[in-house]
């Protein structure tokens, strides 16, 4: 069974085409279909420096809205919810 690196179940890595260059893809963990393809490059090290960079740029992501998640859910346990502020009906006066 594939590992999910990311919290969407997917993973960043190189694919090897007909050509000879690498391809830089995210995949589903689960079969291997593709995402996403970001681009090709021709020296190996430039698609796995890409690769890397994409999947920690996406790590963050998905750190960050779990963070938001577990402070919202932190909040509401003590009793405090989000507040809706609504926007005033008609636009103020300039002259005001």
């Amino acid at each position: 069974m594939a590992t999910n690196y990311t919290a969407d179940g997917t993973y960043w890595t190189g694919r090897v085409r007909d050509n000879g260059n690498l391809e830089v893809v995210r995949l589903r963990s689960d079969g291997y279909v593709t995402v996403q393809s970001i681009g090709s490059y021709i020296k190996h090290g430039s698609a796995v420096a890409a690769a890397a960079q994409l999947a920690y740029a996406q790590g963050q992501a998905d750190a960050r809205a779990e963070l938001s998640a577990a402070i919202f859910t932190s909040l509401a346990g003590v009793g405090i919810s989000p507040v809706t502020v609504e926007a005033p009906d008609e636009e103020p006066d300039p002259q005001d």
